[in-house]
């Protein structure tokens, strides 16, 4: 059984750190010292915490759901991203300065759909390909 405890040494799970580690694990690193090395920030100075709070093993079934989780949390960011990219548009456009902001507003539309695309390239999560198997 797993006993992931870090969310009591990492304040926030889902920041670089956090999904570092998580990543990791999913991959199959169980090395407590590689794991805690991937630290960052001020989790850095916490890596006996972490090592301690990382002990315990993970089940392939588990292993499988937390990628699943992690992929969800990538959709969700990339989504925010896109939408942050369209608003970003749209306020350009409210202000009607297309000939001064001409280049930005292409340039913001290329961005979004290079997020649109990465979302319709995650749109089978691998957790479905690994049950296809």
């Amino acid at each position: 059984m797993l006993i992931l405890r870090f969310s009591s040494v990492i304040t926030d799970i889902s920041r670089k750190t956090g999904i570092t580690i998580l990543k990791s694990i999913v991959s199959g690193n169980t090395n407590l010292v590689s794991l805690s090395q991937l630290a960052c920030g001020i989790a850095h100075n916490k890596i006996d915490e972490l090592q301690c709070a990382l002990k315990g093993s993970i089940q392939e079934h588990q292993r499988v759901m937390l990628n699943h989780q992690l992929e969800h949390i990538e959709m969700q960011i990339i989504f925010v991203h896109g939408l942050e990219l369209y608003l970003n548009v749209k306020k350009v456009q409210e202000r009607k300065c297309l000939r001064k902001y001409g280049k930005v507003i292409n340039f913001l539309r290329l961005q979004l759909l290079n997020v649109v695309e990465q979302l319709l390239e995650k749109r089978t999560p691998t957790f479905m390909q690994d049950i296809k198997k």
